[in-house]
């Protein structure tokens, strides 16, 4: 055996050896260490939790938009030549999901509290249907949706939109 390797030289070397690893002294990790290393965890995760909220938001305002579009469409296919009356929300702001012609039932605010959209709501709410303008007895033709976005999200800002005829499109405001 080589010089470097003998076990005369390894147990005479002054560096690391098993005395070094094995000292009485360190015993683990001290209670300061062990609080600071929680703290940091707890920081991150509040932020990750922060983040994670706004990407919420943002998620439910996506289903909103989608909503919206999906519910033009039922109206455009339930109108045949002529113009068709809503049935079962006939009067001015009422909830979409007591429609049953053309069938808006299924379609609720991802929220689903709350009041129904007015014209000055300041949270979300439930999506409200009545004729343009606000009145009363939507048709095929004379119909506005409204929701509210809390963040915006694809180029829309924070706010009440509406879906409505002719355009069946999304635009800002509601009456």
């Amino acid at each position: 055996m080589s010089k470097f390797f003998s076990k005369t030289n390894h147990k005479n070397h002054k560096g690391f050896t098993r005395t070094n690893f094995s000292s009485k002294n360190s015993r683990g990790f001290t209670l300061i260490e062990l609080l600071v290393v929680i703290a940091i965890i707890g920081l991150l995760s509040s932020v990750v939790l922060a983040s994670l909220n706004s990407a919420r938001a943002k998620a439910r305002d996506a289903r909103r938009l989608s909503d919206a579009k999906e519910m033009a469409k039922a109206i455009v296919l339930a109108q045949d030549s002529v113009p068709v009356a809503f049935t079962g929300c006939t009067t001015a702001k009422l909830n979409v999901a007591t429609c049953t012609l053309p069938d808006l039932a299924t379609y609720k605010d991802p929220i689903n509290s709350g009041a129904t959209c007015n014209s000055s709501p300041t949270t979300p709410c439930r999506y409200s249907v009545s004729a343009q303008l606000g009145g009363d007895g939507p048709t095929t033709e004379n119909y506005e949706i409204c929701f509210y976005l809390e963040t915006g999200t694809g180029g829309f800002t924070p706010g009440l939109y509406k879906v409505s005829s002719p355009s069946h499109s999304i635009s800002s405001g509601c009456n």
